[in-house]
C-alpha cells in the first residue's frame, strides 16, 4: 500500500487562489506551492534538524505541537513523520529515528511511523 500526499488539488483553496485568471500567475502559484511543500522536511541530509520558522522558533518541539495537534484532530489516525533520502541507511535516516525515539520517549506515543518519499522508475536507461 503506498500512500501520497496531494500538491496540487481542487478542494480548500485559499480565495486568493480561486480569483487567479492569468495563466502565467496560476502556473508560477504552483510552481512556488510545490517548491514550499516539497522543501518543508524536517532534517537536514546529514541529520541535523533543518532551518525553519518552525525551528528556529520552537526548536525541535515544533514536531511535537504538529503531532499533538493531529492526534487531536484525529485521535484513531496513523501518524507518520515524512521525509526523503531515506531509502538506505544513512546519516539522515539515523537523525530520524533519533528524533522519533525522543518525541516517543513520553508516556504519549505521538508517531507511529516513518513514512518515505521517492521516486519510482518503472524503467531504468
Amino acid at each position: 500500500m503506498v500512500r501520497g500526499r496531494s500538491l496540487v488539488w481542487h478542494s480548500q483553496l485559499p480565495s486568493w487562489v480561486t480569483v487567479i485568471n492569468d495563466s502565467t500567475i496560476l502556473t508560477a502559484v504552483i510552481q512556488n506551492h510545490i517548491s514550499a511543500v516539497a522543501g518543508r522536511e524536517a532534517l537536514n541530509e546529514d541529520g541535523s534538524m533543518r532551518s525553519s520558522i518552525f525551528y528556529n522558533v520552537l526548536g525541535e518541539a515544533f514536531i511535537t505541537v504538529a503531532f499533538e495537534a493531529a492526534r487531536a484532530a484525529d485521535p484513531f489516525a496513523k501518524l507518520y513523520i515524512n521525509d526523503f533520502n531515506l531509502d538506505r541507511i544513512n546519516a539522515k535516516v539515523k537523525g530520524l529515528v533519533a528524533l522519533v525515539t525522543r518525541i516517543n520517549s513520553g508516556a504519549t506515543r505521538f508517531i507511529d511511523g516513518i513514512g518515505s518519499d521517492l521516486h519510482l522508475v518503472v524503467r531504468f536507461p
